[in-house]
C-alpha cells in the first residue's frame, strides 16, 4: 500500500499564503511588515514568516505571470501588483463599447442605476486585463468612472432630504459653498431652491431645479451643499412651481442626420423629415419643454449641426453656451448654429 504524501498540511498552508498575498496585493500595495501583520491576524495561519519566505511567495506569483514591482524608497518600500493573468481580457473594441454604454446609462437612467453600473465597472477595472496597444493600461478603464467618484453613503442623508422635497414639492433653503472654498461656511451663499431631480454623472452627484432670482434652471453639486433646510414661504414656492411647469414650444432643425439613425430624446418630441427655405434636407424637431438645461445637453450630445428656430430664449441660451465653450476650449466650433 502506497504511503500518503509527506508535509501535506505544510504544502496547503504555503499555497494558502501565496493566495492571500495575491489577494492583498490586488487590494493595495503591501510591505513585508503589512503582509506579516495580516498573516498573524489570519485564523488559519496565526504567525509571521521570514522575509525570505515572503520573497519566495512573491517570486512564485511572478513565475505564473504576475507583474510585481520591487520595494523602493520612492514607493514606500512596498510591493505593487501592476498586472496579473487571472482577470477579464478586454479588447480596444470592448473598452469603446463600455464608454458608449456608460454614456447611454448616464443620459437615460436614474442616479441609482448609474451608481450600480459604476460599482460593476469598478469591479471590472479591478480585474480587467487590457491589450498592450492601450498604453494607459487600467487607467483607460478607470477614466470611465470619472475624475471623482463620490461615495453614495456620504451623501445619502442629503439625497434623502432632496428626494423627499422633490416628492412633496417642499421649498428649500440651501447653503451652497463656492468652488474655490467648498468647505468654507462663511463664504457660502444661501439659495432658495425648488428641486426637480437628483442625478449622477461622471461619478459626481447633482441636483437640478429652479432658484429664486434666477431665470434659467440651476444645477448644484452635492459636494458643495453644506446644509439643507425646509422653507415655508408658500408664495415663493408657488412661483417656482409655476416656473418649473411652464412649457415653451420648441422648434429645432437638425442637419446631417436621418430618422433612421437618430435616437429618441425621450422628451415626447415629434420628429419628421423637412426642408429648409433654401431647399436643404433636415429633420424638424418639435416639442413642449420647460427644462432647457436637459434639452441643451441632449442636443449637444447628438454631435450634429442644428438650428434653433424657437423660442428666442433657448436660442440665446445656446449662443451663451457656445460662447462659454469657445472661451474654455479655443478650438474652432464648426456646424453649431444657434
Amino acid at each position: 500500500m502506497k504511503s500518503p504524501p509527506q508535509n501535506t498540511a505544510a504544502l496547503n498552508l504555503t499555497a494558502y499564503r501565496i493566495y492571500k498575498i495575491f489577494q492583498w496585493l490586488r487590494e493595495s500595495p503591501q510591505t513585508v511588515g503589512s503582509i506579516n501583520d495580516q498573516f498573524c491576524a489570519d485564523p488559519l495561519l496565526g504567525k509571521a514568516v521570514s522575509e525570505d519566505s515572503i520573497w519566495l511567495y512573491l517570486n512564485t506569483l511572478r513565475a505564473v505571470g504576475c507583474e510585481i514591482s520591487r520595494p523602493t524608497p520612492s514607493n514606500g518600500f512596498q510591493f505593487v501588483l501592476h498586472n496579473h493573468p487571472f482577470g477579464f481580457h478586454l479588447s480596444e473594441a470592448d473598452v469603446e463599447l463600455l464608454k458608449q454604454v456608460k454614456a447611454r446609462i448616464e443620459a437615460r437612467f436614474s442616479y441609482k442605476d448609474v451608481l450600480s453600473f459604476n460599482r460593476w465597472l469598478g469591479e471590472l477595472c479591478h480585474h480587467a486585463l487590457l491589450p498592450a496597444t492601450l498604453n494607459a493600461g487600467k487607467g483607460e478603464l478607470k477614466k470611465l468612472l470619472g475624475p471623482r467618484n463620490m461615495d453614495y453613503a456620504t451623501y445619502d442623508p442629503v439625497i434623502q432630504q432632496l428626494e423627499s422635497a422633490i416628492q412633496y414639492l417642499h421649498l428649500l433653503e440651501i447653503d451652497y459653498a463656492s468652488a474655490s472654498a467648498p468647505h468654507d461656511q462663511y463664504r457660502a451663499k444661501t439659495l432658495i431652491f425648488l428641486a426637480d431631480r437628483v442625478y449622477a454623472q461622471q461619478g459626481v452627484f447633482y441636483v437640478q431645479g429652479v432658484q429664486q432670482g434666477r431665470k434659467n434652471w440651476v444645477t448644484l453639486r452635492l459636494d458643495r451643499i453644506l446644509a439643507v433646510r425646509e422653507q415655508e414661504d408658500f408664495a415663493v414656492r408657488d412661483e417656482l412651481i409655476s416656473r418649473m411647469r411652464e412649457q415653451h414650444p420648441v422648434w429645432i432643425r437638425l442637419f446631417g442626420i436621418t430618422l433612421e439613425n437618430i435616437e429618441p430624446l425621450g422628451m415626447d418630441e415629434s420628429l419628421y423629415a423637412g426642408m429648409t427655405e433654401e431647399g436643404l434636407p433636415c429633420l424638424e424637431l418639435r416639442l413642449m419643454n420647460a427644462n432647457f438645461f436637459v434639452l441643451k445637453q441632449k442636443l449637444l450630445s447628438l454631435g450634429v449641426p442644428f438650428e434653433v428656430k424657437a423660442p428666442l430664449s433657448l436660442r440665446q441660451e445656446f449662443l451663451d453656451t457656445l460662447t462659454q465653450m469657445k472661451a474654455l476650449y479655443p478650438v474652432e466650433q464648426e456646424g453649431l448654429t444657434a
